[in-house]
């Protein structure tokens, strides 16, 4: 598959890069949505969608969401979600437009540092060092 950008996929300000084996899109404010506990959140300003498909080893679905406002404890700052799942969970046909993984609900095992493997969420507060947690649980699309 060739490397680029593609004009097929271009929601109201959003846009699309790939390369062989990742596509990232840059969505618009309000593209995002996710429940944590009660409260649902969507993203306040442009935010990132990453999918990695590998042949070997897992695949990936990173979000990145700039600014965000959480309503749990008035949190404010950038969060960044790593999803650590099965291999083939989706395939380069995200290349053309955003999918969901299958199979779901999968299980994710939680990241025990930064740089190892598995599932993590980081979040920096305005001007701060960054928390990293690992994330253990259930997702589903």
């Amino acid at each position: 598959m060739p490397q680029g950008a593609d004009s097929l996929y271009q929601p109201d300000g959003g846009s699309l890069s790939y390369t062989s084996a990742t596509a990232t899109y840059e969505l618009p404010p309000g593209a995002i949505a996710w429940r944590v506990g009660a409260y649902t959140e969507t993203n306040l300003k442009n935010s990132t969608l990453e999918y990695i498909f590998q042949t070997d080893g897992p695949s990936e679905l990173v979000v990145i969401a700039e600014d965000l406002v959480l309503a749990v404890g008035g949190y404010s700052g950038s969060v960044e979600f790593d999803a650590t799942l099965a291999n083939g969970s989706f395939n380069s046909s995200v290349t053309q437009h955003p999918m969901q993984f299958s199979p779901s609900p999968q299980s994710l095992t939680a990241a025990t540092t930064l740089s190892g493997s598995g599932s993590k969420a980081a979040y920096m507060p305005h001007a701060a060092t960054p928390t990293i947690l690992g994330l253990a649980g259930t997702i589903s699309n």
